[in-house]
């Protein structure tokens, strides 16, 4: 009697089945994870930009002229301080207002970006340090 040697229908879709069932676990812990990861960027880019902020008021007792700064040349041209990141995921953009006294950061996602389609949309931070994400 000849023995036939390799796996059954069955055994194959057993093990097929288990497979689907931890990736089915896996896959959205890892998307998490990376969101997680992407938003704590975002916050530390704003707080670098913030950093860099405060340097220049130290220097001049005001933020700058009232407006909006739009893009990290346009502000790195006002904060030198600031080092935006080699990867930056987020478009950036500072208004500043009260005579210079107060201003607001907005990081938001890039479109295309690694990060675009996130729930949380933008990231705001102020001078009083308040921070959050706008949906």
């Amino acid at each position: 009697m000849r023995r036939e040697h390799g796996f059954t229908l069955v055994e194959l879709l057993i093990v097929v089945a288990i497979l689907g069932i931890l990736a089915a676990i896996a896959i959205p812990a890892y998307l998490g994870a990376q969101t997680r990861a992407f938003n704590k960027a975002g916050k530390e880019e704003c707080r670098t930009l913030a950093s860099a902020m405060e340097v220049y008021y130290q220097e001049h007792a005001s933020y700058g002229a009232d407006g909006a700064l739009v893009g990290t040349a346009a502000i790195n041209g006002r904060y030198p301080a600031y080092l935006p990141s080699t990867d930056i995921q987020f478009d950036v953009q500072v208004q500043i207002a009260g005579g210079g006294q107060t201003y607001t950061i907005t990081c938001t996602p890039k479109a295309g970006g690694r990060q675009f389609g996130n729930s949380m949309t933008a990231l705001t931070l102020n001078e009083r340090n308040e921070m959050d994400w706008q949906p």
